[in-house]
């Protein structure tokens, strides 16, 4: 084991040095009973981000809205049919998960999806930040696979 000024232990010292990309972050929690309840959180949200998509010019009206998302989705969708999914009153109008790609499209707005990833407790990761993790992913396979080998050598070498 080659040892260094003041007697240190340069490959320990080597691996302590390595960048560690994987960032460190916690694993996600197990929902508490109740807390992925959608109905509330999901009427006001939609209707924010309806009310926000009219005020940036995405869309004029709910009438837009419900053309946009039925020319996406090929299946007619009505503003009364926006209006019963964002009424909180509404408790048997859910918006269909199925709707929601031609939702945030028509609005330019993921902030649906990032409330079910929220809700499941996750993060999403865009930009800058993504590339961090995908690096610090692949710097963990390419421990792994560095580890593996060194296993097999010492396998090999121990068989002569």
């Amino acid at each position: 084991m080659p040892i260094g000024a003041g007697g240190i232990d340069m490959k320990t010292a080597r691996e302590n040095r390595t960048l560690d990309l994987s960032l460190g972050l916690p694993e996600a929690d197990q929902p508490a009973p109740g807390s992925v309840n959608l109905q509330i959180e999901m009427c006001n949200l939609l209707s924010t981000m309806i009310a926000d998509g009219i005020a940036k010019g995405r869309i004029r009206s709910r009438h837009d809205l419900a053309a946009r998302m039925s020319e996406l989705t090929g299946e007619e969708i009505t503003k009364s049919m926006l209006d019963s999914w964002t009424a909180e009153s509404k408790d048997r109008h859910r918006f269909p998960y199925e709707y929601a790609p031609a939702f945030e499209i028509a609005l330019e707005d993921d902030r649906l999806q990032e409330l079910y990833i929220r809700k499941g407790g996750r993060r999403t990761h865009v930009g800058r930040e993504a590339a961090y993790v995908e690096l610090g992913q692949l710097q963990a396979e390419e421990d792994r696979i560095a580890n593996r080998k060194k296993e097999l050598r010492k396998e090999l070498r121990n068989k002569r």
